[in-house]
């Protein structure tokens, strides 16, 4: 099963935001939090592809159609989560993981335009690297990057295989679009409802999402790509997933209010109890589990 993430700041492949601390991070050579496989760079490399795009819409900018200019976020990412360590110079930056070059923006089309030229790409300029205004752009980077770090942890600890994660990042994604509702996003007549989803909620149906994930990989019963998203008109995420037999049902709602309510159908019988957000992880990792008819309760932790 999926284990609940700890807060940021306890995390080992957590960026530190401080620029002295920053230094000395970028400066060591980070241990293996996840080894650097073939499948987990593509999982990180979709990752940064979708956060990079995420960025564009925060900032009213045309979709990206690669990853030119991310070459600070991604390569603190990839140290953040494979190890290792950054190397680089004012034009481009990547990363070195137990020996062996790592690149996940080799194909974008600032690095390919630098290539065709004949300039040189990777090599290392300790004295840029070492600059207070090299530091002081990277520590503007952080955050974004702890954020691509926290999302694949989310990802790949209940991924098996690529289609899984590509399942999973896309509807991360989507979650993440649902940020820029205004309220009153949708209307009956005359009338608009509808309040906009709070960041924790939005946050909480990502961990929703990914224990679905880890129950549809590990006990074999849930349909991942039949999961229904959407927001509340109330304001939160709504979440339902069905097994495969079509025999068990799970809505889960997580309120803006802070509190999470599953309700859940055995065949045609539907049951529910409220919960509060910090016990929803354990509630739903026990009711994907084991989809068996639950005693009819209502009940709030």
């Amino acid at each position: 099963m999926c284990p609940p993430l700890p807060p940021l700041s306890d995390m080992k492949y957590h960026i530190p935001l401080v620029r002295h601390e920053l230094a000395a991070w970028i400066e060591g050579d980070s241990p293996v939090s996840v080894v650097a496989s073939e499948l987990a760079l593509d999982v990180a490399r979709k990752v940064a592809e979708s956060g990079w795009r995420e960025r564009a819409r925060e900032r009213r900018f045309d979709e990206p159609t690669d990853m030119a200019g991310s070459c600070k976020f991604v390569s603190l990412f990839v140290k953040s989560v494979f190890g290792g360590l950054i190397k680089g110079n004012y034009d481009h930056q990547y990363n070195v993981v137990r020996g062996s070059l790592v690149d996940l923006n080799q194909d974008a089309s600032d690095v390919l335009n630098m290539k065709l030229a004949g300039y040189p790409v990777y090599w290392h300029d300790g004295d840029f690297f070492g600059s207070c205004e090299h530091l002081d752009s990277l520590l503007s980077c952080a955050p974004r990057s702890n954020k691509w770090a926290k999302t694949f942890m989310l990802v790949w600890n209940c991924s098996s295989s690529m289609e899984v994660a590509d399942l999973l990042i896309d509807r991360f994604e989507y979650l993440e679009r649902l940020r820029y509702l205004t309220s009153g996003w949708i209307s009956s007549g005359s009338i608009a409802m509808g309040e906009v989803p709070s960041e924790a909620s939005i946050e909480l149906a990502k961990d929703m999402l990914s224990t679905i994930a880890d129950s549809a990989e590990s006990e074999k019963q849930w349909n991942l790509k039949r999961v229904i998203l959407g927001p509340l008109i109330s304001g939160g995420i709504s979440l339902e997933a069905t097994t495969s037999d079509n025999q068990f049902s799970v809505i889960i709602n997580c309120a803006n209010t802070g509190k999470v309510d599953f309700s859940f159908r055995d065949d045609e019988e539907w049951s529910e109890y409220e919960v509060s957000a910090e016990h929803a992880s354990e509630h739903a990792r026990t009711l994907l589990a084991r989809p068996v008819s639950p005693r009819r309760a209502k009940r709030t932790i």
